[in-house]
């Protein structure tokens, strides 16, 4: 356990300073040593698990696992951070910036059929494939966890 003041309710605020306090010098060991490589099985694994809650269609688990997402994204911006190679108010621009830019206008009056037709032809807007087109694969339900990551890997995630 760490030296962190009990609460009824915890805030985003809370999250980040216990993620610092993990890695700070005194923290927990573990948590100090990891790499983005080191962590990458975690992250992904916890990307996984939540997508199980979305099928399961479980509020309560989406609320789980959304939290470990959240945590591991925090966790990974903050070693950047520590390395002073971009803070988090930079992650945050960059999303507000490029929602902001691939909703505008003709997005947002997309009919659904179009919409559609596009899911189905295996496109979509366009924030949700990489610049150059590529759009990760995804990696079917059963694979969950450990050979999900796995699989991860060997597709060059």
């Amino acid at each position: 356990m760490i030296n962190y003041p009990e609460k009824a309710v915890y805030t985003y605020d809370d999250l980040v300073d216990i993620l610092r306090i993990l890695r700070a010098p005194g923290g927990c060991p573990w948590d100090r040593e990891q790499t983005h490589e080191s962590n990458r099985r975690n992250f992904l694994e916890e990307a996984y698990e939540a997508a199980e809650a979305f099928d399961l269609d479980d509020p309560e688990l989406m609320k789980e696992e959304l939290g470990d997402v959240l945590m591991q994204v925090l966790f990974n911006i903050h070693m950047e951070e520590e390395g002073a190679r971009f803070t988090a108010g930079e992650v945050t621009a960059v999303v507000a910036r490029k929602l902001r830019f691939e909703h505008a206008g003709g997005r947002q009056r997309a009919g659904a059929r179009q919409l559609g037709q596009a899911q189905a032809a295996g496109k979509g807007p366009a924030h949700h494939r990489r610049r150059d087109g590529f759009r990760r694969p995804f990696t079917p339900r059963p694979l969950a966890g450990g050979q999900a990551a796995e699989q991860g890997r060997e597709g060059g995630l």
